[in-house]
């Protein structure tokens, strides 16, 4: 008998909960807030990005291969971040309120599952 393997990815929460206020959105004819979201929140990961490059460049993580660099040094992921934030900063009140609240329950949905899997690893772990 086989059995069988339930994979839980602890992102697949916080992208549906993303996916379901884009979808609320659409249906509701408010394609500009929409479009408002979708920008800001890739600029946040943007930030992300740039701010994980200086990281891993200061731990000198690397892969087997000659690693990229990019010509400039630090200096092209400050300013990408710095431009990214600036951009950021020209939201409205309301628009900055939206984002934030979108991070805040996508994140708090992330947290869970992932605290659950890990409950659930936990719990498989001490049992026979």
């Amino acid at each position: 008998m086989q059995e069988k393997r339930r994979v839980v990815i602890a992102g697949g929460g916080a992208a549906g909960f993303f996916a379901a206020i884009a979808c609320a959105l659409a249906v509701l004819g408010a394609f500009k807030s929409l479009a408002i979201l979708g920008t800001a929140s890739v600029l946040l990961v943007d930030v992300g990005v740039c701010l994980a490059v200086l990281r891993l460049r200061q731990r000198g993580v690397q892969t087997a291969d000659a690693p990229f660099v990019i010509p400039g040094g630090p200096l092209v992921p400050i300013l990408g971040a710095t431009v990214c934030v600036w951009v950021l900063t020209n939201l409205s009140r309301e628009e900055l309120l939206g984002l934030s609240a979108l991070v805040f329950f996508s994140g708090g949905l992330y947290l869970r599952v992932l605290r659950a899997r890990q409950f659930k690893a936990a719990r498989a772990a001490r049992s026979p």
